[in-house]
């Protein structure tokens, strides 16, 4: 009865592994098939920074990048969804104004050339 029982557990384990590896081979087949044939043409990137104020900035600098990231991999603007509270650029304790760096050596500024610094004045009409 013993032996009986190590060699059912021996095949079965034997059956089982080489049923494991059909059904992974045939998903990599089967995905390899449809990425070749479907392109994505609908891709769309929702990216939130809900951290405010200047001891946050790390996470409104990666947010930035990841914008940055997406841009770079084609999706275009029409399709990236950025909300983050826009209040490091124009910080006073910003030592680089109208710029966000998402390191420490300061090469690449994640605002780009396209930031104007000012004061935004708001008149409201009673």
């Amino acid at each position: 009865m013993m032996v009986r029982f190590k060699m059912y557990n021996s095949f079965g384990f034997k059956s089982l592994a080489a049923m494991l590896l059909f059904f992974i081979l045939s998903i990599s087949i089967s995905y390899r098939a449809s990425a070749e044939t479907t392109m994505h043409t609908n891709n769309w990137a929702v990216l939130v920074c809900t951290s405010r104020f200047w001891f946050n900035y790390r996470h409104m600098a990666n947010t930035l990048s990841l914008y940055r990231t997406v841009k770079r991999l084609g999706v275009p603007d029409e399709r990236i969804i950025l909300m983050l509270a826009d209040d490091m650029a124009c910080n006073a304790r910003n030592k680089y104004p109208a710029q966000v760096f998402n390191n420490e050596n300061h090469k690449l500024n994640l605002y780009g050339d396209n930031v104007e610094v000012g004061t935004v004045f708001s008149r409201y009409s009673a």
